[in-house]
């Protein structure tokens, strides 16, 4: 699984406004949703490593783990191996 730092920018700005989710953001929050339901042993065998794109700093990577909680409210957040994949901004 991949997903863009600007895009869990986003998503926790909405859910920190408290106002109407984008269906972006609600697609962010359904799948840390779908890994959850994926039982514990399996899960290491079939849920792979969610890569965050973009990656500017620890931030990013804090977000994650920030939605994972906003998407089970009240519950345990799944567990996840968040791996930062950093942009060279100087080009290639």
């Amino acid at each position: 699984m991949r997903q863009h730092s600007k895009v869990h920018d986003a998503a926790l700005g909405e859910i920190k406004g408290g106002g109407r989710r984008s269906s972006q953001s609600e697609e962010v929050l359904a799948t840390f949703r779908a890994i959850k339901q994926v039982p514990g042993p399996v899960r290491a065998c079939r849920v792979p490593a969610y890569v965050v794109s973009f990656t500017r700093d620890s931030s990013d990577i804090a977000n994650v783990y920030a939605l994972a909680d906003a998407a089970v409210p009240g519950g345990p957040a799944p567990e996840l191996e968040v791996i930062p994949l950093f942009r060279n901004s100087r080009g290639p």
